[in-house]
């Protein structure tokens, strides 16, 4: 019997091919956009859980608040980790001390690499996430090992095993492989670790570290820590957030600035890393929620045009079902008969959309820089694709089952049954909630692009056109005759060097005193050493005073402000003024401000500019240089690479373009930007290959009523705007609830920008006059074939 069923309901879908094309296509755009975002969702929320003991690792974070402002840092006084391992033992398992994830080159024999590494305390290997595949899991205990990733060790000495080779770090370390771990997967805080150094080695290496390892002012390393089993994050939290305050307050420190240290666990660390004041505000959480509530509407606008043709479609069959009860067929097959239909579509469509999804998985890879597939081996995903068929099956097809079936035979076979009344009001609601989404969709997905494009076209308070940026490291001089071999070659108009890019800053600090300063207040500057010729490079503003220069030997001990600093200390007339400075190496000095320059965009494009203080020192690790405007890019590259190798061999050209440098910063932006728009597209064609089909269908119901209408002189105009109006109105009215919606959703995210571009009347406007094109469009094709056709073909029969 069930064979019968499905052999009718194929040759069904096959006579109904219009009907049955639009329902699949549909419904199986709709189930695609839901497998991609479901398979995002997934990987998000399960990020940093690749290691059983996940959900007790935490980083120990700090709360500063002065002058009524809270920041939130991740990193902390050095000293932290000993005093949480010392009097906290019995709260942690494991507490391991590191520096930030950073650059450095590795080599061996004739290969340079660089990479982004990270050097940790040896018992940062029992905390974080690794898969060892050879050596052992305990390889930092000695102060010369090294561990690297598969692909490192690959990329370093191919497929030789690497244990016990050497690899020459910064070209000054010497270390030996103790361990190869697996890559950290894409869904990892760490996934650009490529290698771990030992602690020990960078304190062996560098004597600054040795002294910073007591002091408690200068919170620039991050503490990794594994609670007890028998612990929580809450109440240890409570024990420890007091405890660098305490330090600070035992040394008579300064400590108008109030100090909260707390845990914040590991699950946390991707999706739950925004602050604001102090307080969790999201991260990457709401894009969760957006997506999801994208994916949600995109399979309910399919569902719901699936549900809305067929409702459509099964009237026309109300003769078939007097004529099937009539022979003999009772209400239970009927509506198995229905119900058949409607889940072989919704199968059907499920195949297609799995198809589909195969086909563009590698495409939405690369946009959400994801390694995702179809998790075909899981009984989890089957469960939830045949309990998705069985339920939009069952529902698409209950009005058909459920109503239809009721029809008495005389009354249809003789065409006296009348449609339900509550139906076509609700397919006119489906409609509105189609355009009602798609509006949204629409209108945030246009203002997302100009948030964006408003901080890209920011004043950077420097011309970044022609700029390229070199990393060098262990360049501790001013290497004169480097410099003029670049420039010598013509290829180059200016070059300099610098301790951090020009696009961020690697270096934040306190300890600044200056007159006016107010008593207690815990200041807060970002640093820059920068060689004499920057500004001339970078082309910045000079507002007041004047630029760093070698013939004035007193620079060494000058600086220069940004607009941001001057303002945050609040000194008038800058220029002469002296600043004194207690340093992270324990060094008290006086420097003289000599020039205010414009603010220079440095780190978040949508946050103001922080105050900053550039120095003139020689130590750098970037040579940042303006390619000369006659010269193709290629051809200074080429040339500056010689001059390179021959200056430093042992180091890789590893260079970018500063322009590239400040893009990277929009991409998360730009990723949301476009999977929104790519989605937006999909909800508007499946809002209009429902709207066409529910055009279609009411022109078929309505083609004898035109057919008298043009004989009795209606035109094609006419008869157009008759098939047509109804569903501008609809669209009207999905537009009047969509823009409130949209504004409020849009003035909600903006609020986490402190730089926002504005919400204008235009942008709705354009999409209300957009949405009545597409509308129209979408019925125009089908309305006008009704109107221009022959009425002798529909009222021959009559």
């Amino acid at each position: 019997m069930i064979r019968n069923y499905i052999k009718i309901a194929w040759r069904t879908l096959l006579k109904n091919r219009t009907y049955t094309g639009i329902n699949m296509i549909g419904l199986s755009l709709g189930i695609t956009v839901t497998l991609l975002i479901s398979l995002w969702v997934w990987d998000e929320l399960t990020f940093d859980q690749q290691q059983a003991n996940y959900t007790r690792v935490a980083q120990v974070m700090l709360n500063t608040e002065h002058t009524g402002t809270i920041q939130t840092s991740k990193t902390v006084a050095a000293p932290l980790a000993e005093a949480l391992r010392t009097n906290f033992h019995q709260e942690f398992e494991t507490v391991a001390l590191a520096r930030q994830t950073g650059e450095h080159t590795l080599g061996s024999e004739n290969k340079r690499l660089r990479a982004q590494g990270k050097f940790i305390e040896d018992d940062g290997t029992k905390i974080l996430p690794l898969k060892i595949k050879h050596g052992i899991r305990a390889g930092l205990e000695k102060p010369n090992s090294i561990m690297l990733s598969q692909e490192m060790a690959y990329a370093i000495f191919g497929k030789v095993n690497a244990i016990g080779k050497t690899v020459k770090v910064d070209n000054n370390m010497l270390t030996t492989v103790t361990g190869i771990y697996e890559d950290f997967p894409l869904n990892s805080t760490f996934r650009e670790v490529k290698y771990l150094l030992p602690w020990k080695l960078l304190v062996a290496t560098d004597g600054n570290y040795k002294k910073m390892e007591r002091a408690w002012e200068y919170n620039w390393f991050e503490v990794f820590v594994e609670l007890n089993p028998a612990t929580s994050f809450s109440s240890t939290t409570e024990k420890i957030s007091k405890l660098q305050e305490d330090q600070l307050t035992k040394n008579q420190e300064q400590v108008a600035t109030t100090y909260s240290l707390f845990l914040h666990p590991m699950s946390k660390w991707h999706l739950y890393d925004d602050w604001k004041n102090g307080k969790q505000a999201g991260g990457q959480i709401k894009y969760i929620w957006l997506f999801s509530i994208i994916a949600g509407f995109v399979l309910l606008l399919a569902t719901v045009n699936f549900v809305n043709l067929s409702t459509a479609s099964a009237q026309k069959r109300a003769k078939e079902v007097g004529l099937r009860k009539s022979v003999g067929s009772n209400r239970k097959q009927l509506m198995l008969q229905f119900f058949c239909e409607s889940i072989l579509t919704s199968f059907l469509s499920f195949l297609l959309a799995l198809i589909t999804t195969y086909v563009a998985l590698p495409y939405f890879n690369e946009l959400a820089e994801k390694n995702l597939s179809i998790p075909y081996s899981s009984l989890t995903f089957h469960l939830i694709c045949f309990t998705f068929v069985c339920s939009v099956g069952l529902f698409s097809g209950a009005y058909p089952a459920l109503v239809l079936s009721t029809f008495k035979p005389i009354n249809t076979l003789r065409g006296l049954y009348q449609t339900q009344r509550a139906i076509v009001p609700l397919r006119q609601v489906f409609v509105i909630v189609q355009f009602t989404v798609a509006t949204i969709l629409t209108i945030c997905t246009i203002v997302v692009f100009k948030q964006i494009n408003y901080a890209k076209n920011r004043d950077l308070g420097y011309r970044p056109d022609g700029l390229i940026s070199v990393r060098i490291n262990n360049f501790n001089g001013r290497n004169e005759s480097f410099r003029n071999a670049l420039l010598s070659t013509g290829m180059l108009t200016d070059v300099a060097q610098t301790t951090s890019p020009a696009t961020d800053n690697w270096s934040n600090t306190s300890g600044f005193f200056w007159e006016g300063k107010p008593p207690g207040f815990k200041d807060d500057f970002s640093l820059m050493a920068v060689s004499p010729e920057y500004g001339e490079t970078l082309d910045w503003k000079i507002i007041a005073g004047r630029d760093f220069s070698e013939d004035f030997i007193s620079d060494s001990t000058a600086v220069i402000l940004n607009e941001s600093a001057v303002r945050y200390m609040n000194i008038q007339d800058p220029i002469g003024k002296t600043i004194r400075w207690k340093d992270a190496t324990f060094n008290d000095a006086s420097y003289t401000i000599i020039g205010v320059v414009k603010d220079l965009v440095a780190q978040s494009p949508y946050e103001p500019v922080h105050q900053m203080i550039y120095f003139m020192q020689p130590a750098a690790n970037f040579l940042i240089a303006r390619i000369a405007p006659n010269v193709t890019h290629q051809q200074a590259l080429t040339k500056t690479n010689e001059v390179f190798r021959k200056h430093f061999p042992h180091e890789p050209f590893d260079y970018s373009f500063i322009k590239d440098d400040f893009a990277k910063k929009f991409t998360v932006e730009n990723r949301i930007a476009k999977l929104s728009t790519a989605f937006t597209l999909l909800t508007l064609v499946i809002s209009c290959l429902g709207v066409y089909g529910l055009v279609t269908f009411i022109a078929e119901q309505r083609k004898k009523e035109i057919s008298i209408r043009k004989i009795l002189g209606a035109g094609i105009r006419s008869l157009t705007y008759l098939l047509s109006s109804e569903f501008i109105k609809l669209v009207l009215i999905a537009t009047a609830i969509a823009s409130p919606i949209a504004w409020l959703l849009l003035y909600y995210w903006l609020k986490n920008f402190s730089l926002r571009t504005p919400i204008s009347l235009s942008i709705f406007i354009y999409v209300t006059f957009f949405m009545l094109g597409i509308a129209f469009i979408s019925t125009a094709f089908r309305t006008i074939k009704t109107a221009i056709s022959n009425p002798a073909d529909s009222l021959r029969n009559e």
